[in-house]
């Protein structure tokens, strides 16, 4: 994929995160929210990679978050937990899971989205980020 498409790939899942992020704030209750948030945060992810690490992104697929620690507090969410990741070469091996922390939040307005995703794979340092965070 070319580079300014993936650009617009990732602003078009950046809108889906601020979107959820807003429902997430309104609704601290709902269970459904978190499972649209964890949707959109693994497309994030994956077309974050295809732009900042292509050549992870061409070996590996994001499967799932699975979430151990979440706290939120007026426009901000963090928390940990586990990616899952598979191969692209085999679909059907076993997944991988490596730890990551992420810090989603929007600006006062509610207009602007700030992030970062940090994980660690096979001893290298992956920081995902828009240039708000």
């Amino acid at each position: 994929m070319k580079r300014r498409k993936t650009k617009k790939s990732v602003r078009r899942v950046e809108r889906k995160v601020q979107q959820e992020l807003r429902a997430l704030f309104c609704d601290t209750t709902s269970a459904e929210l978190r499972a649209g948030l964890n949707s959109v945060l693994v497309s994030l992810i994956g077309v974050t990679l295809q732009l900042n690490y292509p050549e992870r992104a061409k070996y590996w697929w994001t499967d799932d978050l699975e979430w151990s620690e979440v706290s939120s507090h007026a426009s901000q969410l963090k928390g940990r937990g586990r990616i899952w990741w598979g191969q692209r070469s085999e679909p059907s091996a076993e997944m991988v899971s490596t730890p990551f922390e992420a810090i989603l939040g929007l600006n006062l307005s509610g207009r602007r989205l700030k992030y970062s995703v940090t994980f660690e794979d096979q001893g290298a340092r992956f920081v995902l980020r828009n240039k708000n965070a």
